[in-house]
């Protein structure tokens, strides 16, 4: 029995996140399964066994979700970003998670360089 849990609810429940936690967790379902199949299991009843009780679904996180966890990764380095920038990046960017995730880390360092608050000229040098 897979369990879902959102990736908005997650990242809620923790009260500091590192900066790669996030993929982490992204990958865990991927990782889980090649666990599985590496251990090289010779019973056919206890691979299948595992393979319904192991899984564990993420859900692809809907913009809304996605704007949170952005966000939220923003305010973990002490950076906030208002709704007109977050949009223009959910308008002109990617908006797979990990992509997402690493224009928050380029956003970071690069406001931190030029010692500017996130605006959308420094999101279009960046994307």
């Amino acid at each position: 029995m897979a369990s879902s849990t959102s990736l908005s609810d997650l990242a809620a429940k923790s009260c500091k996140m590192d900066k790669h936690a996030l993929r982490r967790l992204c990958d865990l379902p991927n990782l889980i399964n090649r666990l599985i199949k590496n251990l090289d299991i010779k019973l056919a009843d206890l691979e299948s066994r595992l393979n319904t009780v192991l899984p564990l679904e993420i859900m692809n996180p809907a913009d809304e979700e996605k704007m949170n966890l952005i966000n939220f990764e923003l305010q973990q380095r002490g950076l906030e970003i208002n709704d007109k920038e977050m949009q223009y990046i959910f308008t002109h960017h990617s908006r797979d998670l990990n992509s997402l995730l690493n224009l928050a880390e380029k956003l970071d360092e690069i406001s931190h360089q030029e010692k500017k608050s996130i605006s959308i000229n420094l999101i279009k040098k960046i994307i």
